[in-house]
């Protein structure tokens, strides 16, 4: 005799429900886990470069970071990469930081 075959209809709905339910529940955080680790490695990645970026190009980065005013030169880099860079993809404007006339 089949053990299956004692199994109400209740219960296989219910059984079956439970299944559908662990599969959605395990696809969805699967999902989100993933995503959440890609958008981290990305936003990680993202910054390092900027950061490299900003060090190799800007020389007097730590007396900016200490509250000096940059230089001209500096200002010239930073209007540039506000250009190309910043305004558009997210709209912040770095300039603004150093600028009184904002």
């Amino acid at each position: 005799m089949n053990p299956l075959s004692n199994i109400t209809l209740r219960t296989s709905v219910g059984l079956l429900l439970a299944i559908l339910a662990t599969l959605v529940g395990g696809t969805w955080l699967t999902v989100k886990v993933t995503t959440d680790h890609l958008l981290y490695r990305n936003a990680t990645e993202t910054a390092r470069n900027w950061a490299q970026y900003l060090a190799s190009n800007v020389t007097d980065l730590e007396q900016i970071a200490a509250g000096e005013k940059p230089s001209s030169a500096s200002m010239q880099f930073f209007r540039a990469t506000a250009r190309r860079e910043c305004l558009s993809l997210c709209h912040f404007q770095p300039i603004r930081l150093f600028d009184t006339r904002f």
